[in-house]
């Protein structure tokens, strides 16, 4: 999220894509497919997590950018 976060807030778009691409492939895969609900339901701000994480990994793996 806090790549995200500098992609969307910052524009910080390339450092954003270049520390996101840093992460073991599969660790960047598995972060869009993990059950969030606990961390959600906990989530004092009532963050949707999941929905963070996906569009994270869909904004951050663009191969186009970066």
């Amino acid at each position: 999220m806090r790549y995200l976060m500098y992609y969307h807030t910052y524009g910080n778009h390339r450092q954003s894509i270049k520390k996101f691409k840093k992460l073991p492939e599969v660790t960047r895969q598995r972060l869009a497919d993990i059950d969030y609900s606990k961390a959600e339901s906990m989530c004092p701000q009532k963050i949707p997590i999941a929905s963070f994480m996906q569009h994270a990994v869909k904004t951050l793996s663009d191969k186009r950018q970066g």
